[in-house]
């Protein structure tokens, strides 16, 4: 780990060493790059928002009648105070209002074929086989291993609601050889029409700007960031928040695929 910081000029995060990502990243070497992607016959185009770390915008991901359906559901399955999470399951979880103060539930993938077909077309966008964010039952294994893709979250935010600047990587145990953590984090704009609630990546550093990236929040824009970086350590450059909300509320949707899988 002590090479590693000389070389890479950054030092490791969490246990040393780690597998490299199994998973495929996208490139974003430059602002303004774009790839593109099929999924059921429709072509996204992905923009490249911010190069350390990689962001990337994808616009009309969801359309007006999925963003609405999503905010349906969530109202149906009844929002709890969200909490903040050091790991994967809920047992993990704690509130902080003065760090996170919206409401949020969960979704999972088999609640409608809806909420199905957003999980393959994020899987087509991430370039994984979209098996792997699916259940698939096992005698003797937790529920939450069957699949590499955590359910939905969907978060309402508030007026004066946040969630300050925090990373969704998380710390894996010691003796887990594979040291699972959360490998890429989709966020689902579900709403407009509201002031403030701007998501940012405060310590972002690239040639346009050293002042951070801002993203403004557009309903079914989704917005795709890793977590880690292409050599397996943490990208400390990943920390994010969203804003305040000034005026109105804000609905969004979270997806995190994890690599290698879920502990």
């Amino acid at each position: 780990a002590h090479d590693y910081s000389i070389l890479a000029g950054r030092p490791w995060l969490a246990h040393f060493p780690r597998p490299l990502p199994v998973h495929h990243m996208w490139q974003a070497s430059h602002f303004g790059q774009s790839h593109s992607f099929t999924s059921e016959g429709k072509t996204y185009e992905m923009t490249v928002a911010s190069v350390t770390p990689s962001v990337f915008t994808i616009p009309n991901f969801l359309s007006n009648a999925e963003c609405n359906e999503l905010i349906k559901l969530a109202k149906q399955e009844g929002l709890e105070q969200s909490t903040l999470q050091s790991g994967s399951t809920r047992a993990r979880q704690q509130h902080d209002k003065s760090t996170r103060s919206s409401s949020n539930t969960w979704v999972p993938r088999d609640t409608t074929e809806l909420v199905d077909q957003i999980y393959r077309r994020a899987a087509h966008m991430l370039q994984i086989d979209e098996s792997l964010l699916q259940k698939k039952p096992e005698a003797g294994m937790h529920e939450h291993q069957h699949s590499i893709a955590e359910s939905l979250q969907v978060v309402r935010y508030k007026k004066k609601e946040e969630y300050t600047a925090h990373h969704d990587f998380v710390y894996p145990p010691t003796f887990h050889r594979h040291q699972p953590t959360r490998f890429a984090t989709l966020l689902l704009y579900l709403n407009d029409k509201f002031e403030g609630g701007e998501t940012v990546f405060p310590r972002a550093v690239n040639a346009k700007n050293h002042e951070g990236v801002s993203i403004e929040p557009r309903k079914g824009t989704a917005v795709l960031f890793y977590n880690m970086l292409p050599d397996g350590n943490m990208d400390d450059l990943s920390q994010h928040a969203s804003n305040p909300i000034l005026k109105g509320e804000k609905w969004l949707a979270n997806l995190w695929v994890w690599e290698p899988h879920i502990f």
